[in-house]
């Protein structure tokens, strides 16, 4: 896989390979600059590649169904977007099917029901397209609420713990050590280190132009362990 802007001869990163198996964890890192955003939208399909494919069980994403793919995403930007209207119509963009149950259930799992509970018109509140009126920590916890609705096989988290607080950063924890239980696959784009190191994969995109992938063993908790640490 190589990337290159338009106009732009240099390749932003090159020689890019790998595989990903259900169950299994990229991290990537990088200085700013280095071409992380832009890999995130890569794999979620939002760009295209310069050279290379990005396969999805084998099959090019540019073959792919867009409707279809989507709903294989569970995909947090690092700076999301929103539309003007309610909490409840920004949280069931694409996902109409869903009911309040199923909302509150990833508000309660972002930790945004107190949020909530102080809101009169609960998720009927009205927020702006940019929800500049939400401090940033609320906006990635909408953010998050809205990706774990998606319910995507494939997890592309940008930055995720970025803006959150010490809470924030534990739920974020909890929310991905759950979804590698459940074999999902896991792209993480992130300069924290506590979800670097929980990693199978390391790609550093400092190392230019090839960047430099590193494989890691990574021994988690058994079921008796957890058990022991509760």
């Amino acid at each position: 896989l190589a990337f290159s802007h338009p106009g732009n001869n240099t390749p932003l990163f090159e020689s890019v390979n790998l595989r990903l198996n259900p169950g299994m964890v990229l991290a990537v890192n990088g200085s700013n600059g280095s071409g992380k955003t832009t890999l995130a939208r890569l794999f979620v399909g939002l760009l295209s590649p310069t050279r290379g494919q990005i396969l999805a069980d084998g099959v090019d994403l540019q073959q792919l169904a867009a409707p279809w793919w989507r709903d294989q995403l569970t995909y947090l930007p690092q700076e999301p977007k929103f539309i003007a209207g309610t909490l409840r119509d920004n949280l069931l963009l694409g996902r109409e099917d869903l009911n309040d149950e199923d909302i509150n259930q990833a508000l309660e799992t972002a930790g945004l029901k107190s949020f909530l509970d102080q809101k009169p018109a609960g998720l009927e509140t009205n927020i702006s397209e940019t929800g500049k009126q939400l401090s940033l920590g609320v906006r990635r916890r909408l953010a998050l609420a809205r990706a774990l609705l998606k319910n995507g096989r494939l997890v592309v988290f940008d930055e995720p713990t970025e803006g959150m607080d010490m809470e924030g950063n534990a739920m974020i924890y909890r929310v991905l050590n759950q979804m590698v239980e459940e074999k999902r696959t896991i792209i993480l784009f992130s300069h924290d280190k506590n979800l670097l190191k929980g990693a199978h994969l390391y790609l550093n995109l400092s190392q230019k132009p090839i960047p430099e992938l590193t494989a890691r063993q990574v021994k988690r908790p058994t079921r008796e362990e957890k058990e022991e640490s509760t």
